[in-house]
């Protein structure tokens, strides 16, 4: 199986930790940076904790990801906000804020997101 190429369009340098605190991966970041943007519904609470959301598509931008190449993962800034309307805009009764705290993804070659 070929290895993949990976490029951390993130901003920051990552490094991936496994067992014991063993350095599995770096990955520096790149002089170029992408984001993936959207906004997201909460549907219900699940049990009055657990928010079920649903992000439709057409709430998803992405902003400064190369075209896609066979063979190439791109690690990249995640933003996002709840949507007017949800039942946690403003934080509910959970506490948690209105918007998400930034974080990674990845995207891989055919332009999908996880």
């Amino acid at each position: 199986m070929a290895q993949e190429k990976i490029v951390n369009l993130t901003g920051n340098d990552i490094t991936i930790v496994g067992n014991y605190r063993q350095v599995v991966a770096m990955y520096p970041r790149s002089s170029k940076s992408a984001t993936i943007h959207f906004e997201r519904e909460v549907i219900r609470q699940i049990n009055g904790k657990i928010p079920l959301v649903k992000i439709p598509p057409e709430m998803i931008w992405i902003e400064g990801v190369p075209d896609p190449e066979p063979g190439v993962l791109y690690l990249c800034g995640v933003e996002g906000a709840e949507r007017e309307g949800s039942p946690r805009k403003g934080g509910g009764g959970s506490g948690a804020p209105s918007s998400l705290s930034p974080c990674a993804a990845h995207l891989n070659a055919g332009g999908g997101s996880t």
